[in-house]
């Protein structure tokens, strides 16, 4: 039987993230960590797993605030420019049309740099307006049920 050389194998993590770079981890850990706060609230929701049927651009989350449809999309905002979000043209779309049903679009990111955690609302095709800025997601969370209670559709 062949065997690679000892220092062409390839390592398998445990848990099959060999794939993952550290910074889609730390993407995954913030939506994670989000969500189990979501949780504290009772707010139901759904985390979207990508396969290669689905939808293009559909946000990470998917909620129900107050009989609101809101669709989360989180980043992880990595060096100085925040301008380097990379949100693709189908995110984009995906977040006018919930918008264009009277839904709420949010991009929601973690500042690396500054640790602040940024919650954007999509207002029309690749327009967004700062909503808040905090420090926790727990504070983060509760703004952010608090904005979509006390705002208007969409």
């Amino acid at each position: 039987m062949f065997k690679l050389p000892r220092h062409r194998r390839q390592l398998h993590h445990p848990c099959g993230l060999e794939g993952r770079n550290l910074e889609s981890m730390k993407e995954t850990v913030f939506t994670k960590n989000y969500m189990n706060e979501l949780k504290t609230y009772g707010i139901w929701f759904f985390k979207v797993h990508g396969h290669l049927e689905q939808t293009k651009g559909v946000p990470d989350v998917v909620a129900c605030i107050d009989s609101k449809f809101v669709g989360i999309e989180f980043k992880v905002k990595r060096g100085s420019s925040a301008q380097s979000l990379n949100i693709s043209m189908y995110q984009e779309y995906q977040m006018n049309e919930i918008t264009k049903a009277n839904g709420w679009a949010f991009v929601i990111f973690k500042n690396m740099r500054t640790g602040e955690i940024c919650v954007d609302v999509f207002i029309d095709k690749g327009e967004y307006g700062r909503a808040f800025t905090d420090v926790s997601i727990q504070a983060s969370v509760f703004n952010l049920i608090g904005l979509i209670k006390g705002g208007q559709d969409g």
